[in-house]
C-alpha cells in the first residue's frame, strides 16, 4: 500500500457507466446500480459519482432511500450528482432545467449527496448579473439539503476557463458556491498551472478530476467530441499531472479526487477492470505528485 493510497478516490459516474456517454440520446447505463455500487466499493474506491439519467432510473424503480442503504452498506463515504445545465434560462429551456432541478434536490436529500455538477451555456453568452443571480439562489436551494454546488469551467461554454469560473464564484459569494476543477479543462486550454494557483482558495474548490490526452490542442467546433471519446487514464497521455496534483494540494484540496474517464476504449472495459486501472492510474499520479 502506498502512501497515495490513502487518498480518496470517487469514481466519477462515467468511469463506471460502460457504453454510455455525455450528450447521448439516453445516457442511462446499460449496467445494474446495484452492480456498479458494489464493484466501486470492492475496488477500493471512496465514492461514487451519478448522472441524472440514472437517478431518473433508481426514482422509477429502486428508489433513492434504497440506493442510499446500498451506498451505505458498501462503504462509500461520497456520492456526487450531476450535471445541471439552463439554471439561468427563461421558456422551455427553463421548464425543463427545473424538473431535473427538482430531481436533484429530491436525490440530493435523500442520498446525502457530497455536491452537484453543473455547467455554462454551451450555445449562448447570457447576460451576466442573470448568471450571478441565478447561480445564487441554486446554492441556496441546495444548501437547504447539505449538498454544495461545484460550477465545472468548459472551454466550450460560456465559463471557458478555471480563472474565468472562479472570479464568477467569488462575484456571487455564496459559501454553498465553488468549482470543479477538471484537468482536462485546464489543459486543453492551455491555461497554466500558475495562473489555476493564482485564483483558486480551498473553499472554493469542491471537486478535482483526473484525467489525461495526448495530441494537440483541437478547434473549439471540435472540444466537445474531444472531451466525450478520447480521455485517457491519468498518467497515459502527455499533460503533467503530477505538477497538477501538487498545485491542488497547495491550493488546499484534500479530496476525494474524481477520477473521469470518458472514452471509446474505457467504455469497452468490463466493470472491474475498468475500475481497477482507474483506480491504478490515479493512484500512480497522486504517488507522483506528492
Amino acid at each position: 500500500m502506498t502512501d497515495a493510497a490513502r487518498d480518496e478516490l470517487l469514481a466519477t459516474c462515467w468511469t463506471h457507466a460502460g457504453y454510455a456517454g455525455p450528450g447521448w440520446a439516453d445516457e442511462t447505463s446499460p449496467r445494474s446500480m446495484i452492480d456498479r455500487v458494489e464493484a466501486i466499493a470492492q475496488t477500493g474506491w471512496s465514492g461514487i459519482g451519478i448522472v441524472v439519467a440514472d437517478l431518473v432510473a433508481v426514482r422509477q424503480t429502486m428508489g433513492f432511500a434504497e440506493l442510499r442503504r446500498l451506498i451505505e452498506s458498501n462503504g462509500l463515504a461520497y456520492t456526487e450528482i450531476e450535471i445541471l445545465g439552463d439554471w439561468w434560462a427563461t421558456g422551455e429551456p427553463r421548464r425543463v432545467s427545473d424538473g431535473y432541478r427538482e430531481l436533484f434536490v429530491e436525490a440530493a436529500a435523500e442520498l446525502g449527496a457530497r455536491h452537484l455538477k453543473v455547467g455554462g451555456s454551451m450555445t449562448d453568452e447570457p447576460e451576466h448579473q442573470l448568471l450571478v443571480d441565478e447561480f445564487g439562489a441554486l446554492c441556496d436551494d441546495f444548501a437547504a439539503v447539505g449538498t454544495k454546488v461545484a460550477l465545472e469551467p468548459f472551454p466550450f461554454s460560456n465559463f471557458t476557463t478555471v480563472p474565468i469560473g472562479a472570479r464568477f464564484i467569488d462575484e456571487v459569494n455564496n459559501a454553498n458556491g465553488g468549482l470543479c476543477v477538471d484537468a482536462w479543462h485546464i489543459f486543453r486550454t492551455e491555461t497554466t498551472l500558475d495562473e489555476v494557483a493564482a485564483v483558486l482558495r480551498p473553499e472554493i474548490v469542491f471537486a478535482v478530476e483526473l484525467d489525461d490526452a495526448r495530441g494537440p490542442i483541437v478547434p473549439r467546433s471540435e472540444l466537445f467530441a474531444d472531451t466525450i471519446d478520447n480521455r485517457l487514464l491519468p498518467g497515459e497521455g502527455e499533460w503533467d499531472l503530477p505538477a497538477f496534483v501538487r498545485v491542488m494540494r497547495q491550493v488546499g484540496f484534500t479530496g476525494p479526487w474524481g477520477v473521469e474517464i470518458i472514452s471509446h476504449e474505457h467504455r469497452a472495459r468490463e466493470l472491474v477492470d475498468g475500475l481497477e486501472v482507474a483506480r491504478d492510474a490515479a493512484y500512480r499520479v497522486l504517488e507522483a505528485g506528492r
